[in-house]
């Protein structure tokens, strides 16, 4: 049985640098899902991810254990993250992905399948600012505190909810047009 994070760093660290792909099995998915996040390219996103691992692995003796190994993690992953959008210079957000067209006329809330809901979900997201996004993301996907949330990404309590609260807002907000128009 694989232990706790933390063991398993000290033991990368010791020397069996082959557990590094127990780690990279255990937070993939939420890398990634922060990554999306924030990039909105699936393909790039998978590059920030390599990136942050790679970064991580080379950095693991720096790792203080004062916080959660998850925590350390996705700043890394974020801070690669926002890295990458800047060199790409975006400015606006590609909004892509759009909910199929659905066949029944005046479906209700409740009676959409549950794909059809998290592809909703997924579209309203890519459509969000990028913090507001990572906000959502660390906080409802990942579990995160509030406390997480500004340890991974820098910001303040009070900016992190205010972030936090907009980003419910505005996901709200495109979900019922979405609902609206299906």
């Amino acid at each position: 049985m694989i232990e706790d994070d933390g063991s398993l760093v000290k033991r990368i660290c010791s020397g069996e640098t082959d557990l590094f792909r127990h780690l990279i099995r255990n937070y993939q998915h939420a890398s990634m899902s922060i990554a999306m996040s924030i990039i909105k390219d699936e393909f790039i996103a998978e590059e920030v991810i390599q990136d942050a691992f790679i970064k991580a692995y080379q950095q693991l003796n720096n790792f203080k254990h004062h916080s959660k190994f998850s925590t350390w993690l996705y700043k890394i992953v974020t801070n690669e993250s926002l890295m990458r959008l800047r060199k790409m210079k975006v400015d606006k957000l590609q909004f892509y992905e759009t909910l199929p067209e659905t066949e029944l006329e005046d479906i209700s809330l409740y009676r959409l399948e549950c794909k059809e809901m998290q592809q909703m979900i997924y579209s309203a997201l890519q459509r969000l600012a990028p913090n507001e996004s990572l906000s959502l993301s660390l906080f409802y996907l990942e579990e995160g505190s509030l406390n997480d949330i500004c340890e991974i990404t820098g910001w303040s309590l009070s900016n992190a909810k205010t972030i936090l609260h907009r980003a419910r807002k505005k996901l709200a907000h495109l979900l019922n047009e979405q609902m609206k128009q299906s």
